[in-house]
């Protein structure tokens, strides 16, 4: 027969094999009782309020698997102060018990209690003591294993239903939009027909008309387009290499020269703007960004734009981007609101727009773990800075640095 160090020491290697809360239970209180020489044992753990009483090891089991208010037990109190408990004489009369004792497993942010009881006026030695003690000790570290994967198992579960939810929501997206462009396409088609007789009968009024239903529909067919694709950005994988942010603005700068030919247009693009990004995302910002900057600046003599980079000794590893204009700007005191959804500074009869694509410009710049900020000053222009992650030693090869 095993002496308690020796029990002490097969259980402590014993506990490396248990798979569950349950079996650990199993194996600590048959050795803690074996320890202890005692009549019975139970391990409880703290379950929110109250102590579960996980399993009991005795011939006569008087708790087995119950739960009791911390306050209401003598495990509960162990597992609320962090403190190891003797009773002795616990009951005056003819009760089974006489003697218990409770030894906490971890004395600061206690998880859980072994407890020993006897059925006579009799309790662990001091040396039988100290043996729990090391046994209560050896369990913590497993104990707090356990917990931690029944987070990870509630998370993982939680993640899953996400995902289930979120597949079903893109299926009732794409079922509503397509709902949605289908009568939209058809009354622009008709409507544009119609806009073509009633030019050649000359009924002026009822042009206005048709004009005015035409442009609220086309409008809201971008508005369902912005919607949905500003839904996409939250479920795209962004995949980045090293770009030159400044040759895609440059692209874009000559894509809207096309549509005001006839204006005067000065743009300054910085050289070596290198960043490590997803080019279609980077594009899409951009794109949203400088055709702001064109459209505010329609009542402007001159369109001008600046795309450089702004130098700080705290780049940390970012490279921050500023694009500036000397258009409309706003109320800097209102600039939080900028890159909220659905979210307008300028009456859309003045500058006609969605109200989203200052959102998706901040959500881009958001998945690429970067900041982005407005400055502006009414009638005098606005500057938006962003940070995206900077091209480091291996963007050289691909031939993106000077």
């Amino acid at each position: 027969m095993l002496n308690t160090a020796d029990a002490l020491t097969q259980s402590l290697d014993s506990l490396s094999k248990a798979t569950d809360l349950e079996s650990l239970a199993q194996l600590l209180t048959a050795a803690a009782r074996q320890i202890a020489g005692a009549d019975g044992a139970t391990f409880a753990v703290r379950d929110g309020g109250d102590a579960w009483y996980v399993h009991e090891d005795a011939q006569r089991p008087l708790w087995g698997s119950c739960r009791q208010p911390l306050e209401d037990c003598s495990s509960g109190a162990s597992i609320m102060h962090g403190k190891a408990i003797m009773f002795s004489d616990i009951y005056q009369d003819d009760h089974l018990i006489k003697t218990l004792c409770v030894i906490p497993v971890k004395e600061t942010e206690c998880l859980g209690a072994i407890a020993c009881y006897y059925t006579c006026e009799r309790g662990p030695s001091g040396s039988q003591m100290r043996l729990l003690q090391a046994l209560a000790a050896g369990s913590a570290a497993k104990l707090e294993n356990f917990k931690l994967k029944a987070v990870l198992k509630k998370h993982e579960l939680e993640h899953a239903n996400f995902l289930q939810r979120r597949e079903e929501f893109d299926v009732q997206l794409q079922s509503l939009a397509h709902d949605l462009r289908s009568p939209l396409a058809t009354m622009l088609g008709f409507g544009q027909l119609l806009q073509t007789r009633i030019r050649l009968a000359g009924d002026e009024a009822a042009q206005r008309y048709l004009s005015t239903m035409l442009n609220v529909t086309e409008r809201l067919s971008r508005q369902i387009e912005k919607v949905l694709s500003l839904y996409r950005l939250n479920t795209k994988t962004v995949n980045k290499q090293y770009i030159d942010l400044g040759a895609y603005a440059q692209e874009i700068v000559e894509c809207l020269k096309v549509q005001e030919p006839h204006r005067l247009i000065e743009v300054s693009i910085a050289s070596n703007l290198v960043v490590y990004a997803d080019p279609d995302l980077l594009r899409l910002a951009l794109e949203n960004l400088i055709s702001n900057s064109f459209k505010f600046s329609r009542k402007k003599e001159k369109i001008w734009i600046r795309v450089d980079k702004v130098e700080s000794p705290w780049s940390n590893g970012e490279i921050e981007i500023v694009i500036e204009d000397h258009g409309e700007g706003f109320d800097a005191n209102r600039a939080g609101r900028l890159f909220q959804p659905m979210v307008r500074l300028h009456e859309s009869s003045e500058f006609p727009g969605t109200g989203l694509g200052l959102a998706s410009v901040a959500r881009v710049i958001e998945l690429h773990g970067g900041r982005i900020r407005a400055e502006a000053e009414p009638g005098l222009g606005a500057r938006f800075y962003f940070t995206l992650p900077q091209a480091g030693a291996n963007a050289a090869a691909y031939g993106l640095t000077h």
